[in-house]
């Protein structure tokens, strides 16, 4: 009998399918393996004893008995939903069958078919039940010093790391805290220079924007224009806006970049009237179904060209989560022409 194969049972499980399937084993010896590695009723409570443990002080108008009737309950759920169709057990029968051969799956089913193979199930059982309560004593003890060795690690290796763009940002980041009616506290983080206008500009014309103002610029113009009544005014800045933002987030590396516009027209809209917006967003389609006015827009747009600023209102709104290829913050695999035609035929393309 080969042991060491039988000891790597558990783990075999636990692999995902990608090994070459060879011969399909029977599908009795297969159940067998799958019957004995699965957990008993006993062991199972032993793996949710934890998670019961910390349930358990919610809850004290809950007497023992009922508490008893709850997690095993909860137990047989757990065992019953991974035997579900496409569950945990039919994935454990694929990965042992394209594992073993069928010699090697019979060799071990009967093993675990004989008293030693019984005897073997029992005592991993038993292991389970004893070394679990240990092994939660272990994670209690040892947390502190994880923690402390995890920042010890971090400020390691974080300057050269995954971690430095986050770390940079949050040491130079306007914190505030504020307390929920419910006692929690809800803390916002502001990093420095994160969606920022490059220019403090008033309700300008569309003739009057150039490619060196950034998104944030030209919205908090525009809000300037709604607050004056000057619709048509403020749509050209928006949708000029809005067409940098997008050349903008399409060409930078940082995943966490691209909800930047979201949070930058949130922020800056968050206190205009209900009738305001109406009427932003009552303009917006009135211009955007003339033909002439878009068009009167388009080449005003196409005169301006593509921003020639550096994004860093996104760019430091960011947390590093790259994505490759990039030089630096721009990915290295966007055509940025391609991108700047797209924002012109959206914006030179009048809608129904």
């Amino acid at each position: 009998m080969n042991f060491k194969r039988l000891l790597s049972l558990p783990l075999l499980a636990m692999i995902c399918l990608s090994a070459t399937a060879q011969t399909s084993p029977p599908s009795e010896d297969i159940q067998q393996i799958v019957e004995s590695t699965m957990p008993t009723n006993k062991a199972a409570d032993a793996i949710l004893s934890p998670l019961f443990a910390r349930l358990r002080p919610k809850y004290p108008n809950i007497d023992n008995a009922k508490w008893a009737l709850i997690t095993a309950d909860l137990r047989d759920f757990m065992l019953t939903e991974l035997k579900a169709p496409n569950g945990y057990v039919d994935s454990m029968k694929d990965s042992y069958q394209s594992r073993l051969t069928a010699s090697e799956a019979h060799e071990i089913a009967t093993f675990l078919r004989s008293d030693a193979g019984a005897k073997f199930v029992q005592q991993r059982d038993e292991v389970t039940v004893e070394l679990m309560p240990v092994m939660n004593k272990e994670i209690i003890r040892l947390s502190p010093q994880i923690d402390q060795r995890f920042n010890t690690l971090v400020k390691k290796y974080g300057t050269n790391g995954p971690n430095s763009v986050i770390e940079e940002r949050l040491r130079n980041a306007q914190v505030t805290e504020t307390k929920l009616s419910n006692g929690a506290v809800f803390t916002e983080f502001k990093f420095a220079g994160s969606l920022q206008p490059n220019f403090d500009l008033g309700c300008i014309s569309i003739s009057e924007v150039t490619s060196k103002f950034n998104p944030p610029a030209l919205i908090y113009a525009a809000k300037k224009c709604i607050q004056q009544d000057q619709y048509p005014k403020a749509w050209a800045l928006l949708a000029t806006a809005n067409g940098f933002a997008y050349y903008d987030l399409k060409r930078l590396a940082d995943r966490s970049t691209q909800g930047a516009q979201t949070v930058l027209t949130m922020n800056a809209f968050a206190d205009l009237t209900n009738p305001q917006r109406e009427k932003t967003q009552q303009t917006s389609k009135e211009i955007q179904s003339d033909p002439e006015q878009v068009k009167t827009y388009c080449n005003e747009l196409t005169k301006i060209g593509p921003p020639m600023y550096e994004p860093q209102w996104a760019i430091r709104h960011g947390i590093g989560a790259y994505q490759e290829p990039r030089n630096g913050d721009y990915l290295t695999n966007v055509d940025a022409h391609a991108i700047w035609e797209e924002v012109l035929k959206n914006r030179c393309s009048p809608q129904k």
